[in-house]
């Protein structure tokens, strides 16, 4: 018997020691209320999961969206923009829809709708205004404003609310601005 045979039969072995170590203990009372509130976790998991998923439907689908453009992923061999675009009201976005990772159930939602949608977006029936920011980071900085100006003022327009985000990101960026050419001194 050579010596990976050997290996292979003491493998072989422990891997039955666990398992019925593992068989005891699930005769155990306190190990059985563990498994079954496992389970029991799993599932109220998937049911919240599906909750969160159907509701940003929902959500999306009662939105007026204010659309606006950022990301702007420039093809030079072509010469066009392809902008990314995205709601301040609600969050939807294709920066999510056209990468791929790890998504959230929020960004399941999100591309599973712009999937159904991702057409009547390209082909104008949702009107962009203007406004364009250069990073998807901006787009959420100016969602969180938007969500913060409409709450302190619900009667306040959309154009308004923009005006108002330009003009606060564009503070930000000069406090930043001038925050990068602070000089120490030792």
């Amino acid at each position: 018997m050579g010596i990976k045979d050997k290996d292979l039969n003491q493998m072989k072995i422990y891997r039955k020691n666990i398992s019925l170590k593992l068989s005891d203990l699930e005769k155990k009372e306190d190990v059985k209320a563990y498994l079954r509130l496992t389970k029991m976790l799993k599932e109220a998991d998937s049911a919240y999961d599906n909750l969160v998923y159907s509701s940003k439907l929902d959500e999306y689908d009662s939105c007026e969206h204010l659309i606006v453009l950022f990301d702007d992923d420039y093809d030079w061999y072509e010469g066009r923009h392809n902008y990314k675009y995205g709601c301040l009201k609600c969050g939807l976005n294709t920066y999510t829809f056209d990468n791929n990772y790890n998504f959230s159930i929020v960004d399941k939602a999100n591309n599973e709708y712009m999937r159904r949608c991702h057409c009547e977006w390209l082909d104008g029936t949702y009107v962009y205004n203007n406004t364009y920011y250069d990073t998807y980071n901006k787009f959420l900085r100016a969602k969180e404003l938007y969500s913060l100006f409409r709450s302190k003022d619900t009667l306040i327009s959309d154009e308004m609310i923009l005006k108002m985000i330009e003009e606060t990101i564009n503070k930000e960026k000069e406090k930043l601005k001038n925050k990068e050419y602070v000089v120490y001194n030792n």
